[in-house]
């Protein structure tokens, strides 16, 4: 099943019209926003655009100003001297600030076969100073997030199975669902402690999917995730895995005071 994922985001990345002789992004699925609304950066001043060659392929988070949070499924095969993000914009493609990213911090623990551990930071080689722009607030070490609370993911991944990616922003609220109804879905799949599930279980139809992988999940105001992986988009049933940012806060701190 992971294999055929593989393929499925190579094929990807190529469509995206990365250069032929560049590495493409060719990991786990990176989602787009299914079911979803045209959005304004005012109202997710920390939402980036991660560009490989000044084109979009993921989504990213500022944390601090000189700091952003990603997949790091979305960093296997990049060079990151060819990496950016566009903050404080609400298109993808132009306007806001384009800053380049000086080192890429992948988890120690990340397992490329699970997707556990999908973290990665990016340490930018200026401040964002975009007014339109503002880090996003990590959740506390303690904090609990539980069914039926309604978190929202934003991203430019596609919003429907086939044609160009949106110009502009989307966003979409979803329910999360719990542990052992995730576990149920996936099967053989083993869902950590490091990730939580969101979607629509009974009808589908919204949802995180390809193309949004590295963009935030926020609940009440606080960043409790990163669009990590699925297998159907926005199938009934089969919810969007999220990377539990709480997780790995003492990770997050240690490489930031590095």
């Amino acid at each position: 099943m992971m294999l055929k994922v593989i393929v499925i985001v190579a094929l990807l990345g190529a469509s995206l019209g990365l250069p032929t002789n560049s590495t493409a992004p060719n990991t786990a699925p990176a989602p787009r926003i299914v079911g979803g609304h045209e959005t304004d950066i005012e109202h997710n001043p920390w939402m980036l655009a991660l560009l490989y060659y000044r084109q979009h392929f993921c989504g990213a988070v500022e944390i601090h100003v000189q700091w952003a949070l990603t997949a790091a499924h979305c960093l296997h095969g990049v060079e990151v001297i060819n990496l950016s993000v566009r903050a404080g914009s609400s298109t993808k493609s132009f306007g806001g600030q384009l800053v380049d990213v000086r080192r890429i911090y992948t988890h120690p623990e990340y397992n490329i076969r699970m997707l556990d551990y999908d973290f990665a930071l990016l340490e930018l080689d200026q401040p964002i100073t975009v007014q339109t722009a503002s880090p996003a607030t990590l959740p506390e070490r303690n904090s609990q997030i539980y069914e039926g609370q309604i978190v929202v993911t934003t991203g430019w991944g596609l919003v429907s199975g086939e044609g160009a990616l949106p110009e502009i922003l989307h966003a979409v609220e979803v329910p999360l669902v719990s542990f052992a109804r995730c576990q149920t879905a996936y099967g053989n799949q083993i869902i950590t402690d490091r990730m939580f599930c969101a979607g629509d279980m009974a009808q589908g139809g919204i949802a995180a999917c390809w193309g949004d992988g590295g963009g935030p999940v926020i609940a009440e105001g606080r960043l409790v995730g990163l669009v990590s992986w699925l297998t159907l988009c926005a199938e009934p049933g089969m919810p969007t895995v999220n990377a539990r940012v709480s997780s790995v806060l003492d990770w997050i701190d240690f490489i930031m005071s590095l």
